[in-house]
């Protein structure tokens, strides 16, 4: 078995089997760690390595030592003990993977990603204008190295205020292709939908290949990418900025595409810095609909211009 698959499945279960075992919270991550990596060997041959995984914990919390098949002169005992000696003055700890960014997810999406790695998750309501259920924010944030089987707290979203339902259709549907984006389910796409980039033509997809995240390669990569940052903000998220416009005005000195210079769209911007004096601008898709409100073109520019360095309105008429 893999040894990394191993310990991203196991780990909070050997931290329990070490409490049980009557091991301190304190010192059952190191006692745990060295039995990992002292077992490495037997988890990679082993279809199932946790007996044996689980019965070296014990005579490891219980100090006794290994069993020997055979005995060994003094003099090879003696290398044996410089080696063991070198190994565990060289090795450390591995270092725990840091948390996955969880930008876009809903509680049930992000609850079932963080326990597949091996946390806890309990899950918090909080009152806020986002879609509910929305994940706002984690503790510890995303991009922190925490070991599997500890407890990671979500804050949800939880509207409960009248002022939300202003903006309320815009801010969902942006985070809807968002959350598709991520793996979650496609919005309605009509029968044929066109992909612009950074104002030119990149694609055209039937509806059924634009519901099929695969279709789509690098403007969702682009998307992801810019999703899955890790900021400077209190929840170490980005923000997305969600607005209504007719006619758009120009993002980042990027012509819009010709064909939809006039026509409002839903426009959704992936905001990473909290610099105010960062000018860059922030990836950035717009997406438009025809009559039966489904999604029949989506623009994405990825342009990082400065903004007051804009293509000027009448470049885009010639």
């Amino acid at each position: 078995m893999d040894h990394d698959e191993y310990v991203a499945a196991r780990y909070g279960r050997l931290l329990e089997y070490a409490a049980e075992l009557g091991c301190p919270e304190k010192v059952a991550v190191d006692q745990v760690d060295w039995v990992l990596e002292e077992q490495r060997r037997h988890i990679a041959k082993a279809d199932d390595p946790d007996p044996g995984v689980r019965e070296a914990l014990a005579r490891h919390i219980a100090g006794e030592p290994e069993p020997r098949t055979s005995l060994a002169s003094y003099a090879a005992v003696g290398v044996v003990l410089v080696l063991v000696a070198a190994a565990v003055v060289l090795w450390r700890p591995r270092e725990p993977p840091p948390l996955p960014s969880l930008f876009g997810y809903d509680a049930a999406t992000a609850t079932r990603v963080l326990s597949d790695a091996g946390y806890d998750v309990v899950t918090l309501a909080e009152e806020s204008c986002e879609p509910r259920g929305l994940v706002l924010a984690a503790d510890p944030v995303p991009g922190t190295r925490v070991r599997p089987g500890r407890t990671v707290t979500l804050s949800s979203s939880a509207p409960n205020d009248p002022r939300c339902l202003a903006d309320h259709d815009a801010r969902a549907a942006a985070w809807e292709f968002v959350g598709f984006v991520r793996g979650g389910e496609a919005p309605a796409f009509a029968a044929v939908v066109t992909v612009y980039l950074d104002g030119e033509p990149l694609a055209l997809l039937s509806g059924r290949d634009a519901a099929d995240s695969r279709s789509w390669t690098e403007p969702l990569v682009l998307i992801e990418r810019a999703a899955t940052q890790v900021v400077g903000t209190r929840s170490a998220m980005p923000r997305l900025d969600v607005s209504m416009a007719l006619p758009l005005p120009l993002p980042c000195g990027v012509a819009l595409p010709a064909s939809y210079e006039d026509r409002e769209s839903l426009r959704f911007s992936i905001v990473g810095s909290t610099d105010l004096d960062d000018v860059r601008c922030p990836l950035t898709v717009d997406l438009y609909r025809d009559a039966a409100d489904q999604i029949e073109a989506v623009s994405i520019f990825q342009s990082t211009r400065p903004a007051d360095q804009r293509v000027p309105e009448s470049a885009s008429d010639s």
